[in-house]
């Protein structure tokens, strides 16, 4: 659905998609200069609608599109970057798997708004790793943060 900015929408009339559909539609609003404003989940019983809410600058377009109710979906990421949080955010509180995410860990550690889901702790995730003769690794603490950081 696509309307002008400082239009209102009423969410019933937001027309639902299958996940397919879903990714398809916002993958192609995207390829139309549209950017990726916000991407979320809203929970039904036993899994979550999507939404992506696209805005296009030139214009001032925005274009709001929803999912079916699902629990798994193609992910976003490898074609649009931007969505790679977002995606992450909504597998970490809602659990909806985005199949083919190219690192799907946990963005934040706290509980997630599914309480039979479980919450990542920081010590039991994978993190970005470099290898080889050329990488140093300099050790820093928090002091380190708190002097540079506001200066």
């Amino acid at each position: 659905m696509e309307f002008d900015s400082p239009q209102s929408v009423d969410i019933r009339e937001i027309p639902r998609l299958d996940g397919d559909k879903f990714v398809a539609e916002t993958s192609a609003r995207i390829s139309e200069n549209f950017r990726l404003c916000a991407f979320f989940a809203l929970p039904k019983p036993h899994a979550a609608e999507l939404f992506a809410v696209l805005g296009r600058d030139t214009d001032g377009r925005l274009c709001v599109l929803r999912s079916e109710a699902l629990t798994r979906y193609p992910s976003l990421t490898p074609s649009c970057p931007q969505a790679h949080w977002f995606e992450r955010e909504i597998h970490e509180q809602r659990g909806i798997a985005p199949e083919g995410h190219p690192w799907l860990k946990a963005l934040r550690f706290h509980a997630p708004c599914d309480p039979s889901l479980p919450r990542p702790l920081p010590g039991e995730t994978v993190y970005f790793r470099a290898e080889g003769s050329q990488v140093h690794e300099v050790a820093v603490c928090p002091v380190h943060a708190g002097v540079i950081e506001p200066g």
